[in-house]
């Protein structure tokens, strides 16, 4: 009995994906590519995507794969779920070879579970296997794909930095938790309410000289925060003509009115 060998190239035939990032709750994209210096009729392989990453589906519950049209002569494409991964192949019942030898192969969707582990996980593409027209049979290179998951942070949307507020004034501070498929809930506090007290949306009232920290800190166990350092200085004139609690264009106004009521 004859059997037959697996041609081993030097990377010269390989199927890779690129390292890319995403977010919890994002759907990315996915290009698989296909460098083949051997002319080939059909390939196959198969992917283990990490823990919360998951592929579309189709409406029959089959992994959702689309070839470049660029690299299929009317090739069949065909997916499914197998030993805990998604086994593709993709082949032409004529034999005839994909055009091109190298690039974009074919793309799939991913979504991130919203509650994915921050941090670097594996995507693997194994088990490759090509065949060509006169059916030789060869292992083109798989890759281990690092996919980078960026966790929820607490962003301040007013750039602010160390704050110098006057005594008797108050200001309004924002922060949002981004991504936007994390928790959007914050709770506000001051380290030292005798010197600036903080409302549940972010609204400072400075009362006496002093450095507090106001703190915006998420409260679904993600243990996430923000600080704004807020410096209070002595009380100055009173530019809040209007008595508003802010110093803005209403105080303009205000001034305009007791300019004109003086003559």
């Amino acid at each position: 009995m004859t059997v037959a060998a697996l041609a081993v190239t030097a990377q010269t035939n390989r199927v890779y994906i690129d390292n890319f990032s995403i977010e919890p709750g994002e759907t990315k994209t996915v290009t698989v590519n296909f460098d083949n210096e051997t002319s080939f009729c059909s390939v196959q392989w198969h992917m283990l995507l990490p823990e919360g990453l998951n592929i579309e589906t189709k409406d029959n519950g089959k992994p959702k794969v689309t070839i470049n049209p660029d690299r299929s002569d009317e090739h069949t494409v065909t997916s499914g779920f197998k030993d805990g991964g998604v086994q593709v192949t993709i082949y032409s019942g004529e034999n005839l070879t994909f055009p091109g030898n190298s690039g974009a192969f074919l793309t799939f969707n991913v979504t991130a579970d919203a509650d994915i582990a921050a941090g670097d996980h594996e995507l693997i593409v194994e088990n490759v296997v090509a065949s060509t027209p006169a059916e030789e049979k060869y292992r083109p290179d798989g890759c281990t794909t690092i996919v980078s998951v960026v966790g929820p942070t607490v962003a301040e949307s007013l750039v602010a930095g160390n704050l110098h507020i006057p005594a008797g004034l108050k200001i309004q501070l924002e922060a949002v938790v981004v991504p936007a498929a994390a928790s959007s809930q914050l709770s506000w506090s001051s380290s030292d309410e005798a010197i600036a007290t903080v409302d549940e949306n972010g609204l400072v009232s400075t009362k006496s000289e002093g450095e507090v920290v106001i703190t915006a800190a998420t409260g679904d166990g993600s243990n996430l925060s923000l600080d704004f350092v807020v410096n209070v200085t002595p009380a100055q004139i009173n530019y809040d003509l209007n008595q508003d609690g802010f110093v803005n264009v209403g105080d303009v106004g205000a001034l305009y009115t007791a300019i004109l009521a003086g003559f």
